[in-house]
């Protein structure tokens, strides 16, 4: 429930306890909260339909404002005008191929932009939503992993706005993490259960879907790299996994991946354009560089799930998160924080490593893009729980929130 029992209750004569007056709205609320989580509406998840009328919605508004295009959406509508292995000196060529498909049907206009966008952010939500599911989460934690995106700042906001590239790399490491969440749902070896093997095409599937990622955007690699980190160190899981079946998946990628590998290549002078980015040696000496990027890295990372984590804390869910956290549980389902935790590891050790003193808080979308599907698997398998609810009561908020600051935009107010 929304509140605790205990918060329900107020002294009303000796010994004696009465609600209070609005308690029986909040319960009826949280009640609607769970069939809401757990209804279809013509056969379609009603969480997912919801995402779905938000989503249409800010595109039809997009579409309609007319407000000046961002400078990284008139980019993408030029390089869409021909097929290429990468664009602008060494950008990745998936996303500008989704908008060139879109712009052959809608035309080469900043419309085929704004639906490419839309489209894949859609996907990012479906996407959580069916790994959420191959988890066995409960709808209820299924639909907070879903609607908890809304709660990160830079997806349920910025991504609306002007993402490109981003997306679809976010879009690729999704699938990767659902695609392995399949391959993990085997018996584990422990439990005394036939393990049947995967079929070849899931393994297909993975290697499409890691070189995906990387053609979304380069950076996918540190989501891949802490994968399998997190994967390697987990045995329970690692016995899952066919060495065969990985090594059809690599095949898979590394050929969808060698024409673009050789255009990069010939392109490699342009790989340190975007060094200043990082503003390596700012500080002016060694060990200021390290302490200025790590913390940047510090901050950057809790700006980018501060939401999402307080209203799951608020809601009781710091108690949960301890009881899960002690209990033997599923590994898979643990999988997304701990390849979170490593992924920012990783991007620690680089920082240090190289003394950059900026990160970018993009950067860390590979990894961070999980963040709603670790915290909802964290929380424990029973539906009824506070914490889940109160994600997707929020999620409720916000997201028809961006439609009413797109509408305002329209009508002139803001930009």
């Amino acid at each position: 429930m929304l509140l605790p029992t205990a918060r329900s209750l107020r002294l009303s004569g000796p010994g004696r306890c009465a609600p209070l007056p609005w308690v029986p709205a909040l319960h009826r609320v949280d009640e609607a909260i769970g069939a809401f989580c757990r209804a279809r509406i013509l056969g379609i998840p009603a969480p997912l339909l919801f995402v779905g009328i938000v989503l249409l919605s800010n595109l039809g508004l997009n579409l309609a404002t007319g407000v000046a295009a961002a400078a990284d959406d008139r980019e993408q509508l030029t390089y869409a005008g021909a097929w290429a292995l990468g664009y602008s000196g060494v950008q990745p060529p998936l996303h500008t191929w989704i908008v060139r498909l879109v712009a052959l049907v809608a035309g080469e206009q900043l419309a085929a932009v704004y639906i490419a966008r839309f489209a894949v952010l859609f996907g990012v939500f479906a996407a959580t939503w069916t790994a959420a599911r191959i988890l066995r989460l409960s709808r209820e934690a299924s639909a907070a992993a879903m609607l908890g995106l809304f709660l990160l700042p830079q997806i349920g906001w910025e991504a609306q706005r002007t993402f490109s590239h981003s997306l679809t790399a976010m879009l690729g490491c999704l699938c990767v993490f659902a695609v392995l969440a399949r391959l993990l749902r085997a018996p584990s070896a422990g439990d005394g259960a036939a393990q049947a093997p995967a079929s070849p095409g899931l393994h297909v599937a993975l290697g499409l879907a890691a070189a995906a990622a990387l053609l979304g955007k380069y950076n996918s690699g540190l989501f891949l790299l802490a994968a399998a980190i997190a994967l390697a160190t987990q045995p329970a899981l690692a016995r899952r996994l066919s060495p065969r079946g990985l090594l059809l998946s690599l095949a898979t990628a590394a050929l969808v991946l060698a024409a673009p590998a050789l255009w990069l290549m010939d392109h490699a002078e342009r790989l340190g354009d975007s060094a200043g980015k990082f503003a390596f040696g700012a500080a002016g000496s060694f060990l200021g560089d390290r302490a200025a990027g790590l913390l940047d890295l510090a901050g950057q990372t809790a700006l980018y799930v501060a939401p999402l984590v307080a209203v799951a804390i608020l809601a009781g869910g710091r108690r949960a998160l301890r009881r899960n956290a002690e209990a033997p549980g599923d590994a898979a389902c643990r999988l997304a924080a701990r390849s979170i935790l490593v992924g920012l590891g990783l991007a620690a050790l680089a920082v240090a490593a190289s003394g950059a003193t900026q990160v970018k808080i993009y950067w860390l979308h590979p990894v961070l893009i999980l963040s709603p599907l670790a915290v909802a698997a964290s929380l424990g398998p029973r539906d009824g729980s506070a914490a889940p609810r109160a994600i997707v009561a929020a999620g409720l908020i916000v997201g028809p929130l961006t439609t009413a600051i797109f509408a305002a935009r329209l009508f002139g107010f803001g930009h």
